[in-house]
């Protein structure tokens, strides 16, 4: 918006900021998920796009699509703020309407696009109505709903009155929102406030802390899918009196968000990206409709779906791992309409095993003019590739055979200057190479071992593979010397 009034409606934003981004220690009786420690460890860098503004006779909050829009375009980059563009990598969206908007939708798809994460609240009715941009997409939204602290979405508090989470059309999670403490706008004290807005403010939170964590490598989807796996599954709704509800349900998604587990499962490396060759996929038999395809600006064109299904292997896995698409790395589509062709593929029910799955994506046949020409949307089946990302703890089986010798084995880690650094106490032979592995098995980076007063010293940075500086998280490493390799041994980096 063009108002540079940093009060608006009811300081709202400047709550929101509080949940999303508040340091721990700051004297302020409050703190986030990812907010860091003051003075030594500084938290996510909020950028502020201020979008709703005060509407004095209706005396409420009112936003506009189309400033929403702009301004979820200023978040991912063509902004800047003290001559650097503001480059967010999660949106938090902690608003909502029952109205859709095509052109908020289309702005919320290119920031996930260009893998941006939104994070959006589903609203406090207590009803299934549709509300946005909750609900836009139930694949690449995080949609959050809200709970207090005995599992209810139905509250009834002093403070702010009755209120009831939202459920239904894709939610993903549930995570605290009752009796939340923020700050005044202007710092005079603070107050409570709940609803699914400070709940997916704490979501979004919990994000940039798994994003820190991986040194920002997660796919929208990689967040998504990492919450909702370890999620603690509530079995009963109380607004239904004796109905149990296991697993997945469209009250509470996934169950309630829990960060904690999910950062020590990236952070073991038990996060494992993948992508399939193309032309892999079995396509199934041809469905007919109807599509709108902006993009090519096609209007009300007849085009043929066609089901691609590709089935995948796992490396062994110690037991059935959790799996998800990811969109940007697979070249079908959902059968969203209308269609933009962005990426999206599934895990078919049913098929997820230890030792692999059958992922599902779709691609569109259009046929078009006069003399007829066939188009494929948004790729042509011989160029399909299929991505995913495997969540499970690969077994010591899955790693490359080795030769067993008792030396030389790793010793010690070190860490300075944010460049982690592998010793070998007492073996100084050369040459010696380490060869670093990811959890799927795969060669991520070799180092030439540098002898130091009777130790060897390998820089984990200067690999002789592009890109050699692994981020954050667990890997298998093995020595090789003339004599042969040793076997394998966990090492863990974090920066």
């Amino acid at each position: 918006m063009d108002d540079d009034c940093a009060q608006g409606g009811r300081s709202h934003g400047t709550a929101m900021a509080a949940l999303a981004g508040a340091v721990t220690n700051n004297q302020l009786r409050m703190a986030s998920l990812a907010g860091g420690w003051v003075p030594e460890t500084p938290g996510p860098e909020l950028v502020v796009i201020k979008v709703i503004g005060y509407n004095e006779p209706l005396d409420g909050c009112l936003a506009l699509s189309d400033d929403i829009a702009l301004g979820v375009l200023d978040a991912v980059g063509s902004h800047t703020f003290d001559g650097q563009p503001s480059n967010c990598r999660l949106i938090n969206c902690s608003f909502g309407s029952a109205g859709y908007s095509e052109v908020e939708r289309e702005a919320l798809l290119i920031a996930h696009l260009l893998g941006r994460t939104v994070v959006a609240s589903k609203g406090n009715r207590d009803t299934e109505n549709w509300h946005f941009p909750s609900d836009y997409d139930s694949h690449w939204i995080l949609s959050v709903g809200a709970m207090n602290q005995a599992d209810l979405r139905r509250v009834s508090q002093i403070i702010q009155g009755d209120w009831g989470s939202n459920y239904g059309r894709g939610i993903d999670l549930v995570v605290p929102g009752s009796d939340m403490q923020v700050l005044n706008a202007d710092e005079s004290g603070s107050y409570n406030i709940a609803g699914t807005s400070a709940a997916t403010a704490l979501a979004t939170s919990g994000a940039a802390l798994l994003q820190m964590v991986t040194d920002d490598v997660l796919a929208p989807e990689d967040i998504q899918g990492a919450l909702r796996a370890v999620a603690r599954d509530i079995e009963a709704d109380h607004a239904l009196p004796g109905v149990t509800l296991t697993g997945y349900d469209k009250y509470t998604g996934a169950g309630e968000c829990r960060v904690a587990p999910a950062v020590s499962a990236l952070a073991a490396g038990r996060l494992i990206q993948c992508r399939t060759a193309a032309g892999v996929a079995t396509l199934g038999d041809p469905q007919l409709g109807v599509w709108t395809i902006p993009p090519l600006n096609l209007d009300a064109q007849l085009c043929y779906a066609y089901e691609a299904t590709a089935d995948v292997t796992f490396p062994a896995m110690v037991a059935t791992p959790s799996v998800w698409g990811v969109g940007r790395w697979t070249g079908g589509t959902s059968l969203s309409n209308p269609n933009y062709g962005e990426g999206w593929c599934e895990v078919m029910p049913g098929s997820l095993s230890a030792t692999g799955c059958t992922l599902r994506t779709y691609l569109l046949k259009l046929v078009i003019g006069w003399p007829v020409v066939e188009l494929w949307w948004p790729c042509a089946p011989e160029d399909l590739t299929f991505g995913y990302t495997i969540l499970g703890e690969v077994s010591v089986s899955g790693m490359p055979e080795t030769a067993h010798v008792s030396e030389p084995k790793i010793r010690v880690l070190s860490q300075a200057s944010n460049a982690p650094v592998l010793w070998l106490n007492g073996v100084s032979a050369k040459p010696t190479t380490l060869q670093v592995f990811d959890a799927a098995g795969r060669l991520r980076s070799e180092i030439l071992g540098v002898a130091m007063s009777g130790d060897t010293r390998f820089d984990l940075d200067r690999g002789s593979t592009e890109n050699s500086r692994l981020p954050s998280g667990a890997y298998w490493a093995r020595v090789k010397t003339e004599h042969g390799s040793g076997s394998a041994e966990r090492v863990v980096i974090v920066r």
